[in-house]
């Protein structure tokens, strides 16, 4: 179907228009391909506004459907990638010695509270703080806390204030039921791309 120009003017890569009863409607959509055959399907990705002519492209108004959840995303994110080998944990309890290690770092103790507004509890939503971790398991965390901060003293003066005083205020915000990340800043913008982390935040 051909549209007036002043319906093709706004339509972008990564849209298109869906025209009903003479009324112009834009939605966001990308490719996939059809499992097993050359055929590639658009998918929808969500409504986006109408085009008129008069007005031009009027963007639907977002509605909140659900709780907006906002979740602390830099410092785990980057902390999970930089000292992978510390982290890797075995064991049946490797999980939750793991998160507790991150959230002690960064807030001073881990808890249930703590751990429930961490992106953390997205990647492990499994652990379980309802009851104290025995000795050894609250040893091997101490211990864990020790060589992860031995490493993050490795860094350059600069990264390591990246790491405590930025990262830990970048965040995960699911709203009505997707996912968008916080606006970073160029210090930690340069600092990603550093660390090739650029497809995580």
């Amino acid at each position: 179907m051909s549209y007036p120009d002043w319906v093709l003017q706004h339509k972008k890569k990564g849209a298109y228009v869906n025209c009903v009863k003479g009324r112009y409607y834009l939605y966001a959509a990308h490719s996939e391909r059809v499992p097993g055959t050359k055929k590639v399907k658009r998918i929808c990705d969500g409504y986006l506004g109408r085009i008129t002519e008069e007005a031009g492209f009027i963007p639907v108004k977002d509605k909140v459907l659900t709780d907006i959840l906002v979740y602390e995303y830099g410092f785990s994110c980057f902390m999970l990638e930089f000292c992978k080998e510390e982290l890797s944990v075995a064991g049946g309890d490797g999980d939750l010695i793991g998160v507790s290690i991150l959230l002690s770092l960064l807030y001073g103790e881990y808890n249930a509270w703590i751990y429930a507004r961490s992106y953390l509890s997205v990647l492990f939503p499994d652990i379980s703080f309802t009851k104290s971790p025995d000795p050894v398991v609250s040893a091997r965390i101490s211990q864990g806390v020790d060589q992860i901060r031995a490493r993050l003293g490795t860094l350059p003066a600069e990264d390591q204030a990246v790491v405590s005083n930025e990262l830990p205020y970048v965040y995960k915000i699911k709203l009505n039921d997707r996912w968008y990340s916080s606006k970073l800043s160029d210090t930690v913008r340069v600092f990603v791309e550093k660390y090739h982390l650029t497809g995580r935040f």
